[in-house]
C-alpha cells in the first residue's frame, strides 16, 4: 500500500506567521529611542537631554519675599537656597518641572510644577505678594512720552508667572540703559502693594509705576557718577575727579597734587605804577618806600 504524501501548499498554510506589521514599528521606535539615549549619554547631556533638545533652557526667576530662608529643588542639579525677602535666578530646563520647597529644617512647604517653553518664568513661593506684569518698551524705542503699559495682575497666593520672552526686568531691578530687540517688547515685573490691583486703582497703579522707574533710574545716574568719580580719583587724583565732573578751573597752579584756582587780589590787573595816583589822592596815605640799600 503506496502513502501519500501531503499536500505541500497545506503543510506552507499551517506553518505560516501571519504579519503584524505594529511589531516592526515599535521595534523602529525602541531602536530610535536607545540610539538617542546612547548619543546623548556620550555627549554628557544626561537623562534630561531630550527636553533640552526639544525645549531648549530657559530661566527661573525664585521669588522669596516670606520671613524665613527656604530651599528650592529642580530636577536636576543642587537646591537653590533663597533668603527671606531675597531671590535667586537659576537656569531651568524646558518642559515640565517640579519644584520642591523645604524649610531650613527639611519640611517640604510646597510642590508646584511648571513648564517652560523658551521663555522664563517666575516661581513666587508661597504667594506670599502681589505682583504685576507690564510692557516698558516705550522707554527704549524713542517715544516722546514713554511710560508702563500693564499686561497682567498677579494677586496674592499666584505661584507661577510665565513671562512672554527673555527681555524683562526683574522686581527692584533699575530699568536697563539699552536692551536689544526692545522692538519686541520689553516685559517689567514689579512687586506691588495689593490694593493697587482693584480695578478702581489702575490709574493710581499706572502713575506708581511710571513713579518707582523715575526714581529708580534717577537713583541708578547718582550711583554711576559717583562711582565714575571714585575710580578716577583712584587712576590721578584731582585734576582726573574735575574731569570726570566736567569741571574748568584754569588757570591753576598745582600743589601736592591737588588743583587750586588762583585768584588774583582785586585792583591788581591792570594796576598803574604809584606816581600815577589818581589825581586829589593824599601822598601820606601811600605806604613809604623802602630805604636804598647801600
Amino acid at each position: 500500500m503506496v502513502k501519500q504524501s501531503p499536500d505541500p501548499q497545506i503543510e506552507d498554510d499551517a506553518v505560516q506567521v501571519p504579519s503584524q506589521p505594529w511589531l516592526v514599528y515599535i521595534s523602529i521606535v525602541l531602536g530610535i529611542v536607545m540610539v538617542f539615549g546612547l548619543v546623548t549619554w556620550a555627549l554628557g547631556l544626561g537623562p534630561f537631554a531630550y527636553r533640552q533638545i526639544f525645549y531648549g533652557t530657559s530661566e527661573v526667576y525664585i521669588l522669596n519675599l516670606g520671613d524665613v530662608p527656604v530651599t528650592v529643588q529642580l530636577d536636576q542639579g543642587n537646591p537653590i537656597e533663597v533668603g527671606p525677602e531675597s531671590a535667586e535666578r537659576t537656569p531651568i530646563l524646558g518642559g515640565t518641572t517640579t519644584l520642591i520647597t523645604r524649610d531650613k529644617d527639611g519640611k517640604i512647604l510646597e510642590e508646584k510644577e511648571v513648564f517652560v517653553d523658551g521663555a522664563p518664568v517666575v516661581y513666587n513661593v508661597m504667594g506670599h505678594r502681589c505682583l504685576v506684569l507690564s510692557d516698558v518698551s516705550s522707554y527704549y524705542l524713542g517715544s516722546p512720552s514713554p511710560g508702563v503699559e500693564v499686561t497682567s495682575r498677579h494677586p496674592k497666593g499666584t505661584r507661577i508667572i510665565p513671562l512672554p520672552h527673555e527681555r524683562v526686568i526683574w522686581p527692584r531691578e533699575t530699568l536697563r540703559d539699552q536692551v536689544t530687540g526692545a522692538k519686541d517688547g520689553v516685559a517689567w515685573l514689579e512687586i506691588v502693594g495689593c490694593s493697587l490691583l482693584d480695578d478702581s486703582e489702575e490709574h493710581l497703579l499706572a502713575g506708581h509705576l511710571n513713579s518707582l522707574l523715575t526714581e529708580r533710574k534717577r537713583a541708578e545716574k547718582e550711583r554711576e557718577a559717583a562711582e565714575k568719580i571714585r575710580r578716577e580719583m583712584l587712576r590721578g587724583g584731582g585734576d582726573a575727579v574735575d574731569k570726570a565732573m566736567g569741571i574748568d578751573r584754569s588757570p591753576t597752579k598745582k600743589k601736592g597734587g591737588a588743583t587750586m584756582k588762583i585768584t588774583p587780589p582785586p585792583g591788581a590787573e591792570g594796576a598803574k605804577p604809584k606816581d600815577d595816583a589818581a589825581p586829589g589822592a593824599d601822598p601820606a596815605a601811600a605806604p613809604a618806600a623802602a630805604p636804598e640799600k647801600k
